[in-house]
């Protein structure tokens, strides 16, 4: 039951983050939630990401699904400056 419902919540933040990158498709030369859904279509299911992406984070992680252990590494607190 637990487990049903994280996979309904899951499906409902993917949802929202699609709708999320269809608003601003076009806002931009290229807005971080298309850049994601984009990147997410031509990545294999194996990827690993190191992720600087800072202010793009959350779009990263909400469109691009890395299920294994060892799919993302990344810095904490962003690595410019």
């Amino acid at each position: 039951m637990r487990r049903a419902a994280m996979a309904e919540i899951k499906q409902q933040e993917h949802n929202r983050q699609a709708e999320r990158a269809q608003r601003g498709w076009d806002a931009a030369l290229i807005a971080p939630p298309r850049l994601m859904a984009s990147l997410r279509e031509c990545l294999p299911d194996n990827v690993v990401i190191f992720n600087e992406a800072i202010t793009a984070e959350t779009d990263l992680s909400r469109t691009i699904p890395l299920q294994q252990p060892g799919s993302m590494f990344g810095n904490h607190g962003g690595g410019i400056g």
